[in-house]
């Protein structure tokens, strides 16, 4: 009971310290609408299961989807996931997640980076003439990347009670293009914190819950417009989002299936004009706006099958929320007793027809030496 003591007045006085952090390091930068909200899910098992996630929580990327996962990692644990990201017919790679884990006194650490937030558009258009007529063609990018840097702790309370808390560095960034005419870029750093549990009732049921915390991030914005230059800062309020979720599986684990409840309360959402020069006043300084945002409440479902030992099938369906549905694929396949490979694919309508392909390699170094 002593040692429980010890690690609740670890775990209360680091929330207590991050929560005067966050609310002293509130800046970041971030995109105009839609770019504020996640398009991808972080690490390939989640991703197999579109998201559907935060009961089950049960390797690194848990720093995301609920922190008290953390507590089923025994021993020093590295996961690294690649994504390859196709949206609006351009495609591109880049690095969804890497972390690591390892048991402390405290409970469990995890430390990882990940980007929830990746567009990226390239179009070669064709410009024509009042007439119609083809007079060349113009290069379009535009990129929105948001890279979280995650420290995380997860504790046993109880035999069936684990607790979770993550700090979270956030640097965000958008450029735009569009052939010599106009340039946007747009970055920022900051922080938040996401708190979570697991509870587990019996050997077959376990519930649990991630609530991140509103926050407002800042940004500065420069815009090179025929050949004009533009400077000018605002900030954005990013409002709450929270998770309530369960997984139902056998006592061998065998088998489960899990269902995700998520809630979005966008309608508090407001992006707010600084200061600055402005680009052809196209907003009036101190001006809300809410970018057309709308509360919701997105419901996700996974299945796993464990078709024998050292290979396994998942599938995953989200929807309710922009991206209307998600259906997702994976499966997982241990190359050794030390080292996994997962392997998801996703197909999404958000904003525009999407899809991905995920790979995540896992080393458990208990098992490995």
């Amino acid at each position: 009971m002593r040692k429980v003591r010890l690690r609740l007045l670890f775990f209360i006085s680091t929330i207590i310290f991050s929560g005067c952090a966050s609310a002293s390091l509130l800046n970041a930068s971030t995109v105009e609408y839609p770019f504020t909200k996640p398009n991808v899910s972080v690490g390939a098992k989640a991703s197999s299961l579109s998201g559907c996630f935060v009961a089950i929580a049960d390797d690194v990327s848990a720093i995301y989807w609920n922190p008290a996962g953390l507590s089923q990692i025994k021993s020093l644990e590295i996961y690294t996931v690649i994504l390859n990201n196709t949206y609006w017919e351009s495609t591109h790679n880049q690095l969804n997640f890497f972390g690591l884990s390892f048991p402390t006194k405290y409970g469990i650490i995890g430390i990882g980076s990940y980007s929830p937030i990746d567009y990226y558009t390239h179009l070669t258009v064709i410009a024509t003439d009042e007439n119609g007529i083809a007079t060349g063609t113009f290069e379009c990018n535009d990129e929105a990347i948001n890279r979280n840097y995650t420290l995380a702790d997860s504790i046993n309370l109880f035999p069936f009670w684990t607790v979770g808390f993550a700090m979270n560095y956030i640097n965000q960034s958008r450029n735009e293009m569009i052939g010599t005419y106009y340039n946007k870029s747009q970055s920022g750093a900051g922080s938040s914190f996401n708190i979570g549990t697991i509870i587990r009732l019996g050997k077959i049921f376990d519930i649990g819950y991630n609530y991140r915390a509103p926050y407002t991030i800042n940004w500065v914005r420069t815009v090179l417009r025929d050949g004009k230059i533009y400077s000018y800062d605002g900030y954005e309020n990013i409002p709450l989002i929270q998770s309530a979720a369960f997984s139902l599986h056998s006592p061998a684990k065998k088998f489960f299936l899990s269902v995700d409840i998520e809630q979005q309360n966008w309608s508090n959402y407001k992006e707010i004009k600084g200061q600055g020069t402005d680009e052809g006043n196209y907003w009036l300084a101190g001006e809300r706006m809410n970018a057309l945002f709308k509360d919701e409440n997105p419901v996700r479902v996974g299945l796993g099958f464990n078709i024998f030992d050292g290979f396994a099938l998942r599938a995953g369906l989200a929807t309710g929320a922009d991206f209307d549905n998600m259906c997702s694929l994976g499966c997982s396949l241990f190359l050794s007793k030390c080292l996994n490979l997962e392997l998801a694919y996703s197909f999404t309508n958000t904003f525009g027809e999407s899809k991905s392909f995920v790979a995540g390699i896992k080393y458990d170094f208990q098992t490995g030496l």
